[in-house]
């Protein structure tokens, strides 16, 4: 099992509600959000119902709680790397690591869910207009030191990167891929290196 149920709460006291966060997490990543009920989210954990709705008006609200964790965790390390001192090159390849390691721990089940999810994909929509521009400054600054071609225009790569998160919500295109996994991987080797051979670059 990967570390971040540890993560996830690792701003919560509470006992129980960790408990709770926990085993919603190890379920939600073997069978998705819809197969996964709050009785079984309750049985895993050790608490009782009454607890559960304690912490949670529903399923919703504890789905939504873990996501929103999840994500500014990972807002939050991206944020690190881009503002590194290191290179360009590392910088991007950290980057890409990072989501890749992101979907590797959350699972297919649960990444499926997240995008396909009325509810979490409409917060995924609504904290994309910060991370864009987020992205956006990080791609001047690198542009203003020299390390982009001067050539490109900032704001067609958001416009590029923005039709590319539309591809990665539809759900056609997702089963186009064996996995999420191999869809991201191929939507970074064409950011980082293009479609022309490296040894011919």
């Amino acid at each position: 099992m990967t570390a971040y149920p540890d993560e996830i709460v690792s701003n919560i006291s509470n006992a129980k509600q960790a408990a709770l966060l926990k085993a919603a997490y190890q379920l939600f990543r073997k069978h998705g959000f819809q197969r996964v009920s709050i009785e079984e989210i309750c049985r895993t954990a050790g608490v009782s119902k009454v607890t559960f709705y304690k912490y949670y008006a529903g399923k919703d609200e504890l789905i939504i709680a873990m996501v929103k964790s999840i994500i500014e965790r990972h807002i939050s390390i991206s944020d690190t790397i881009m503002q590194s001192g290191k290179s360009i090159k590392e910088k991007l390849e950290q980057i890409i690591s990072s989501k890749r390691n992101l979907i590797s721990n959350l699972g297919e089940e649960m990444v499926h869910s997240i995008l396909l999810t009325p509810i979490t994909a409409n917060y995924l929509s609504e904290i994309r207009g910060a991370a864009l521009q987020s992205v956006r400054s990080f791609f001047t600054r690198e542009q203003q030191q020299g390390n982009i071609n001067p050539k490109v225009n900032v704001d067609f790569i958001l416009l590029f990167m923005e039709e590319i998160n539309k591809m990665v919500d539809n759900e056609a295109m997702l089963n186009k891929f064996g996995s999420v996994e191999q869809m991201v991987a191929q939507i970074n080797e064409i950011l980082m290196f293009g479609i022309v051979a490296r040894d011919k670059q």
